[in-house]
């Protein structure tokens, strides 16, 4: 994943490049606020796809785990 500014704007965004990706899944968790806001996904080369979508502050919970900080109760119980 990276981080990279929108189009000449200073709006954060992540872009992320994965071999799968459920557009139809994110937009409709991004319209209930469950998934920052989708920019784009798309095929680029072969099967490798590009999603662009606003960053949102926080810790990925990889991060929580090397850095041996417990996951927030609030967290475990939303994944649930």
């Amino acid at each position: 994943m990276y981080i990279a500014r929108l189009g000449g704007t200073d709006e954060e965004t992540v872009i992320k490049f994965t071999a799968r990706y459920h557009e139809k899944a994110h937009r409709i968790l991004a319209s209930s606020v469950f998934a920052p806001k989708l920019h784009f996904c798309g095929r680029i080369v072969g099967s490798l796809c590009m999603v662009v979508m606003d960053c949102v502050a926080g810790k990925f919970l990889w991060q929580l785990q090397i850095d041996k900080t417990p996951i927030p109760a609030l967290v475990l119980q939303h994944v649930r």
